[in-house]
C-alpha cells in the first residue's frame, strides 16, 4: 500500500506540473495574440487618411513584452526516478516498458507541439506543381527529338541534335538540383517515403544522363536513358491541383468529375509517355543492321518518329498492331512492355466505369434513404401504419423533409398536386397510397401522367355536358 501512495503522489505532482505548464503557455499566447492584434491596428492606423485616425484608439496595446515562459524543473526536488525504479521493482514492473522520458520531456511540450514553418512545407506543393509542368515540358522536348530523329534516320542535322542534348541535360541538371534540395530540407526523412523513391531513381538516371553527355556518349545507352526518362509522366499522377481551385468552385466539382477528369488525364498520360518509351527503344533495332531491311523499315514506317508511335499506340487495343511487331522485333520484351501497357489500359478504363458506376448506385441509396426518412414521417402517428394523411399534415412533412422530396427529383409544391390528384374531392388520404405513388414515379413520369390523365377527364365530362346542352364542343388542343 506504501507503494502505491508513492506512485499516486508521483501522478499527482505530475499533474500539477503539466497544469501549471500549460497555464503558462496559456499566458505566453494570449500575450502573443494581443502584440499580434496591436500590431494590425498600428499598420490599419497607417494605412488610413489622416483625419481618421484620431477617432482610433486601441484597447488592446500590451503593458509588456511578452516573453517565454522560463524553463522549470520537470521533476520537482522531492521526486526522484531512481526512487521510481525502487518502487516499480518492488511490484516486479519492468522500467524498460516505462516511458522514461517522460518526465524529462515535460519542459519541451512547447517545442514538440510548435507548428512546422519550415520554408520546405511553404513551398513543397507550388514546388510540386512547377515540376509538374516541368515534366510535361520535358516530355514535350523527348517527343520532339524523336520525331527529328526518327524522320532523318538517324542522321540529324550536328547542331540540332546538340542543341537537343544541351536541352535534355538542362532538364537533367533541374531534376538532380530538386532531388538535392528536398534531401537538404528533409534529410533522413527523405528515404522514409515510399514516394521518394521513384524520385531518386529518377535523379540517379539523370546523373548518368549528364556523365554520358559529358564523355559524349551517342550510342544505345543514350536511347534506353531516353525511355526511362518517360518514367517522369509518372510524377504528374501525384500533383494535386485543389489548392488552385477556388473554395466555391471546389464545392461545386463533384466527386465523379474529378475521378473522370484524373482517370482520362492519366489515359492520355499513359498513351503519350509509352509511345515515347517504345519509341525510343525501338530505335535500337531500326539501327541493328544484322536485322532485316524490310522489317526495319516496317517498324520505322510505323514506330520510328513520335507521331508515328502516339498514331500506333491508339491502334494497338482495339487493332491488335503489336502483334507484328512482337513477331518482327523481339517476342520477348515487347511483349512484357505490352502486357504491362494493356493492363494499365483495361485498369483505367475500369476506373472510368466504375466512377459511372459509383455515381448511379449512389443516387439510389440516396432515393432510398430519402423514401424510407418520407415513410416514416408520414405514417408516424400510427399503429398500423395506415394513418390518414391531411393536407395539413403533408405541408409539415413538406416543410421539415424537403431534402428528401429534392432527392427523389420533387420539389414540395408538387408533392402538393400529387396529394391533390390521388385525394380528389376528399380531404384525406392514406399515407400508403400516397408512398405507392412516389415509389412508382417518383414525381416526373407519375406526376405527367397523372395530369394527361386529369386532362382527358376533363375533356370528357366538357364533351359530355356540351352534348346535353346542344352546344357545340370545343376542341382540344
Amino acid at each position: 500500500m506504501a507503494n502505491m501512495d508513492m506512485l499516486l503522489q508521483i501522478a499527482a505532482e505530475q499533474e500539477r506540473h503539466l497544469l501549471r505548464l500549460a497555464e503558462e503557455q496559456h499566458q505566453v499566447m494570449g500575450r502573443s495574440l494581443r502584440v499580434a492584434f496591436s500590431v494590425l491596428q498600428q499598420q490599419a492606423r497607417q494605412a488610413k487618411p489622416t483625419w481618421m485616425q484620431e477617432e482610433v484608439h486601441s484597447s488592446t496595446l500590451p503593458t509588456s513584452q511578452p516573453c517565454i515562459a522560463e524553463e522549470s524543473d520537470p521533476l520537482p526536488p522531492e521526486v526522484q526516478f531512481e526512487a521510481v525504479k525502487e518502487v516499480l521493482a518492488e511490484l516486479k514492473i519492468e522500467p524498460e516498458k516505462i516511458a522514461e522520458p517522460v518526465l524529462e520531456t515535460v519542459g519541451s511540450i512547447s517545442a514538440a507541439s510548435a507548428p512546422d514553418v519550415s520554408w520546405w512545407s511553404r513551398i513543397a506543393w507550388r514546388l510540386e506543381l512547377a515540376f509538374g509542368w516541368i515534366v510535361l515540358l520535358n516530355l514535350a522536348a523527348l517527343f520532339l527529338e524523336l520525331e527529328v530523329y526518327g524522320a532523318d534516320f538517324h542522321a540529324p542535322p550536328d547542331a540540332l541534335y546538340s542543341a537537343f542534348l544541351a536541352l535534355e541535360g538542362a532538364f537533367d541538371a533541374a531534376f538532380l538540383a530538386e532531388f538535392l534540395a528536398k534531401i537538404f530540407a528533409l534529410r533522413i526523412g527523405f528515404f522514409l517515403m515510399g514516394r521518394n523513391v521513384l524520385d531518386a531513381f529518377l535523379a540517379l538516371l539523370g546523373a548518368l544522363d549528364l556523365v554520358l553527355l559529358a564523355v559524349g556518349e551517342r550510342g544505345a545507352m543514350l536511347h534506353v536513358l531516353r525511355a526511362l526518362h518517360c518514367l517522369r509522366a509518372l510524377r504528374l499522377l501525384r500533383v494535386d491541383l485543389r489548392p488552385m481551385l477556388p473554395q466555391r468552385l471546389e464545392r461545386q466539382l463533384g466527386l465523379a468529375a474529378r475521378e473522370l477528369f484524373w482517370c482520362l488525364a492519366m489515359l492520355g498520360v499513359l498513351l503519350y509517355s509509352g509511345a515515347l518509351m517504345l519509341g525510343n527503344l525501338i530505335q535500337l533495332f531500326i539501327s541493328d543492321e544484322a536485322a532485316a531491311l524490310e522489317d526495319r523499315l516496317w517498324v520505322w514506317a510505323n514506330y520510328g518518329t513520335g507521331l508515328r508511335s502516339v498514331t500506333a499506340f491508339l491502334d494497338v487495343p482495339f487493332g491488335g498492331m503489336q502483334r507484328l511487331l512482337v513477331e518482327k522485333v523481339s517476342p520477348g520484351w515487347i511483349s512484357i512492355f505490352f502486357l504491362v501497357y494493356m493492363a494499365l489500359w483495361a485498369w483505367l478504363w475500369l476506373r472510368i466505369a466504375a466512377v459511372f458506376f459509383h455515381e448511379a448506385l449512389w443516387r439510389l441509396d440516396e432515393r432510398r434513404q430519402a423514401m424510407q426518412t418520407l415513410e416514416e414521417a408520414l405514417r408516424s402517428g400510427s399503429d398500423n401504419g395506415h394513418a390518414e394523411l391531411t393536407e395539413e399534415r403533408l405541408r409539415e412533412v413538406c416543410a421539415q423533409h424537403h431534402q428528401s422530396f429534392a432527392a427523389l427529383g420533387m420539389d414540395t409544391q408538387e408533392a402538393k398536386v400529387l396529394f391533390q390528384l390521388l385525394a380528389g374531392e376528399e380531404a384525406e388520404l392514406e399515407s400508403s397510397e400516397l408512398l405507392r405513388a412516389l415509389r412508382l414515379g417518383s414525381s416526373g413520369p407519375l406526376l405527367t401522367e397523372l395530369k394527361r390523365l386529369d386532362h382527358k377527364v376533363s375533356l370528357l365530362v366538357e364533351q359530355e355536358a356540351t352534348q346535353r346542352l346542344g352546344l357545340t364542343p370545343k376542341r382540344s388542343r
